[in-house]
């Protein structure tokens, strides 16, 4: 009796450590942790570098006991934000899988999802307005609207999580992903020889030669307007750069040899101005 009294404290004392007083770095007991990481691996339902912020562990049979409920998405932001058990525990971390670093893109990406989170629990929506700051400072309408405009965080498991949330994109463009733009530039050029779109160039459909279908539609001069004059698709600068995309309109060779011939136009109408006037004066001077 008392020793299943005590099993029975020892497996509550744990659950409140995973579940509600998230000891050890904010993160957990790592032998449950651990052991939900494992069991994640095994079953392979999921990537552990995708998985969801608010994800749990089900209460499923096929979960050990004492994993079912850990909020394991929120486990890896932090160890990925914060570090929590990186110190005691990365090589486990990297057999399981885990990937305990962040690029800028995903820091960015995470840091906004946090607080458009946060927005919606007191708000009960995610439409933010464009002039809302958070307690912390941080400016989430400003960066909302740069996420519509610039298409910013636009890689599919983002775009997800995003839409999960219900991030409200607008009744806007339809939203290019990085593979879709590339493939719809690096067609242009094998068709044009170049990348000067014009601005209203938009790909056809069924042409002859014919274009990739899943790029047919796609306003490619307005795509390529925005990544010129608002910093869209700035994570794929080494792409575009290896496609030779023209960055700066008046650096391009057709654009500064018509400019070089205007100016050669403008100075020598100048050039028989002054040469009329000089004239004139010595005609009077006589």
């Amino acid at each position: 009796m008392a020793r299943s009294l005590f099993s029975g404290l020892s497996f509550l004392l744990l659950w409140l450590q995973v579940h509600v007083l998230h000891v050890e770095g904010g993160g957990g007991r790592w032998e449950i942790v651990r052991l939900a990481l494992q069991t994640l691996r095994k079953l392979d339902v999921i990537d552990v570098n995708t998985l969801p912020y608010n994800w749990r562990v089900p209460d499923d049979t096929s979960w050990p006991l004492e994993t079912r409920g850990v909020r394991l998405g929120e486990i890896l932001s932090r160890i990925k934000k914060r570090g929590d058990f990186v110190k005691k525990h990365a090589q486990e971390l990297e057999e399981l899988g885990v990937k305990t670093t962040m690029s800028k893109n995903d820091l960015e990406f995470e840091h906004f999802i946090d607080a458009l989170h946060s927005y919606k629990l007191e708000h009960g929506h995610s439409k933010v307005p464009a002039r809302f700051i958070a307690a912390s400072g941080y400016k989430l309408g400003q960066k909302s609207e740069s996420i519509r405009r610039q298409d910013l965080f636009n890689q599919p498991s983002q775009r997800a999580r995003l839409t999960k949330i219900g991030f409200f994109f607008g009744p806007k463009r339809r939203i290019q992903s990085d593979e879709t733009v590339l493939l719809a530039l690096q067609h242009y050029k094998e068709t044009y020889n170049d990348l000067h779109v014009p601005f209203h160039f938009v790909i056809p459909h069924n042409q002859t030669p014919p274009w990739p279908k899943e790029v047919e539609g796609i306003k490619l001069g307005h795509v390529v307007s925005r990544i010129r004059n608002r910093g869209s698709y700035k994570h794929l600068r080494s792409q575009l750069d290896d496609l030779d995309f023209p960055w700066i309109v008046w650096k391009d060779a057709k654009f500064v040899s018509l400019l070089e011939q205007l100016s050669q136009l403008e100075f020598s109408r100048l050039e028989r101005k002054y040469s009329r006037s000089s004239f004139d004066d010595d005609d009077k001077s006589v």
